[in-house]
C-alpha cells in the first residue's frame, strides 16, 4: 500500500498521528468494549505513472477497523491504537519497500521525494482476547509504481516498536509473559 513521500521523520509521524487518530474516530474508547468502522485520510501519494518524473497529488486512504475488543479497559483501547498505527508506520521504514523519485511541485520545480509502501494490514493481540484487525485499502494504492511493499524486511522494524510498547502492554492486561510476535500474512 503505497502511503506517499516519507522524506524524514516528521513525514513519518505525520503518518503515525493520522492513522492513530482515524483509529480513535472509528473506535471511542468509552464505547463499550468492542467496535468496528471506517473512515478515510488522506496522504500524498503518486498520481501518474510517467517515469522518472511523476506527480503527487492527495489521495484518499480507507482505514478500516475489522474488529476491535478491549473488554472495556481504555488502558488496553489506546495500546491497541498505538500498536496498530506503530506497526503501519514502522513498516513503511525498510529501504527495499520504498523508491526514490523526482517530482514536480506546485511551481512547477523538480524536487526528490521518498515514496514507500505499507502493510495493507496490521493486527494486534493481547492476552484475554483483546484484539484490534485494521486494513489500508484503496485500489489506486495498491503499491508504488516500481516496488512493492516487502515485508519481511519491515518485520525487525515493526517489532522494534512493538518491544518499546511491552511493558506498557504487560501492566495493561495484568500478564507478566507476554510477547512480540510479527508474522507475514502472503
Amino acid at each position: 500500500m503505497n502511503v506517499g513521500h516519507t522524506n524524514n521523520e516528521i513525514e513519518r509521524s505525520v503518518f503515525y498521528d493520522k492513522i492513530y487518530q482515524a483509529l480513535k474516530k472509528i473506535c471511542r474508547h468509552t464505547d463499550a468494549n468492542s467496535c468496528s468502522g471506517e473512515t478515510d485520510i488522506t496522504v500524498e501519494a503518486e498520481s501518474s505513472t510517467m517515469t522518472p518524473v511523476l506527480t503527487c497529488a492527495p489521495q484518499k486512504l480507507t482505514v478500516r477497523i475489522e474488529s476491535a475488543v478491549w473488554n472495556g479497559n481504555p488502558k488496553v483501547f489506546f495500546l491497541l491504537v498505538g500498536a496498530v498505527a506503530g506497526a503501519f508506520q514502522r513498516a513503511t521504514w525498510p529501504e527495499e519497500s520504498c523508491d526514490e523519485y523526482q517530482l514536480y511541485n506546485k511551481h512547477k520545480q523538480i524536487k526528490p521525494h521518498r515514496h514507500c509502501n505499507t502493510a495493507k494490514y496490521a493486527n494486534a493481540y493481547f492476552p484475554n482476547g483483546q484484539q484490534m484487525k485494521v486494513s489500508l485499502h484503496n485500489p489506486g494504492l495498491e503499491s508504488s509504481k516500481l516496488v512493492d511493499f516487502d515485508c519481511f524486511k519491515a518485520r525487525e522494524q515493526v517489532a522494534d516498536e512493538l518491544y518499546r510498547l511491552q511493558e506498557e502492554i504487560e501492566e495493561a492486561v495484568v500478564d507478566g509473559d507476554s510477547w512480540v510476535n510479527v508474522e507475514c500474512m502472503v
